[in-house]
């Protein structure tokens, strides 16, 4: 039986099968730097730089694409005894439970001990907790205006019947 499905491209197997990206995605940690990348995960030289360059446009480009949105946070480490520029990368929170000490764990277990590891804060208003106390603040403010108009309501029918069910 033959499907009417339009061919865009046609690649090997091991052209479309997924890759380094992939695999820095799948654990909630992505690389910005392609010698971690190739020391925490295997990968080849080739493969670590065209992550590093590509990896966070598509980390966005895909959680973009799932049409919600998911909360990157942005950290930057040493390697303990490393000189040079510090490296960098994003971790997905709903991907990598545990906080700061779990993407702390998650990179020594993968490049050895850190001298330093500083986490991009959560934004107060982005928090989980903002976003509660704010639901609370409008339920409680709609509660409370609703009572002033019952009360409002209530006078306005008291007064009425004190005048005799006469409106002046």
């Amino acid at each position: 039986m033959a499907l009417p499905v339009t061919v865009h491209e046609v690649l090997k197997w091991d052209d479309a099968a997924p890759g380094a990206e992939a695999d820095m995605m799948t654990t909630g940690i992505v690389l910005g730097s392609s010698r971690d990348a190739m020391g925490a995960f295997g990968v080849s030289k080739r493969d670590a730089e065209a992550v590093s360059q590509t990896a966070l446009k598509t980390l966005y480009s895909n959680l973009k694409s799932f049409g919600g949105s998911f909360p990157t946070r942005e950290f930057t480490y040493r390697v303990l005894g490393r000189r040079g520029p510090a490296g960098n990368g994003h971790y997905l929170p709903g991907v990598v439970l545990g906080g700061e000490r779990a993407v702390r764990e998650t990179l020594e277990g993968k490049l050895g001990p850190l001298s330093m590891l500083e986490i991009e804060r959560v934004k107060v208003k982005d928090s989980r907790y903002a976003q509660a106390i704010l639901a609370r603040i409008g339920r409680d403010n709609t509660a409370h205006l609703e009572s002033i108009g019952r009360a409002a309501n209530d006078d306005q029918v008291n007064t009425d019947e004190a005048a005799g069910g006469k409106i002046n």
